[in-house]
């Protein structure tokens, strides 16, 4: 039987191998090419888009309605008889240029959520307090270099 963790290992496994493609490709009418300058909703619209190829792309869906109908959770697997809810988040640390981020752990990490944006623990909260009566998950992907991709 499929457990939780293999399919949130498939779907980082899915989303590493299509997000380096992604990123040499997405243009933005401000920033040089690349995912990072899209709002999270738009960068998992062109992550999905890449994904056409991939048998797995058939079980997720995207934007799906929290069961109080007041948010959306980014994704959900349906797998093996599991239906698992994620939160996923690119977690970008560098700007365009090559410099870090400064501020970028503290927009990824606080527990404070903003009007319009949130972090990785927020949405970890707000799924976890979402009613879903699964399991839930998280997912957190960055790139780099040397390695593409990690999943917690």
């Amino acid at each position: 039987m499929t457990e939780p963790s293999e399919i949130l290992i498939r779907l980082a496994d899915e989303f590493a191998a299509v997000i380096p493609e992604v990123d040499a490709t997405a243009k933005h009418g401000r920033w040089k090419s690349g995912i990072g300058p899209f709002e999270e909703e738009n960068q998992i619209e062109l992550i999905f888009e890449a994904l056409e190829d991939s048998p797995f792309r058939d079980r997720i869906e995207t934007e799906v309605t929290y069961l109080d109908g007041e948010q959306r959770c980014d994704l959900v697997v349906d797998c093996d008889g599991i239906r698992l809810p994620v939160e996923a988040k690119l977690l970008r640390f560098r700007y365009d240029n090559g410099n870090i981020d400064p501020n970028s752990f503290a927009r990824i990490f606080t527990p404070f959520p903003e009007r319009n944006s949130s972090s990785l623990l927020t949405d970890t909260k707000k799924l976890f307090e979402s009613g879903f009566e699964s399991k839930v998950a998280y997912s957190g992907c960055t790139m780099s270099r040397s390695t593409r991709s990690t999943t917690g």
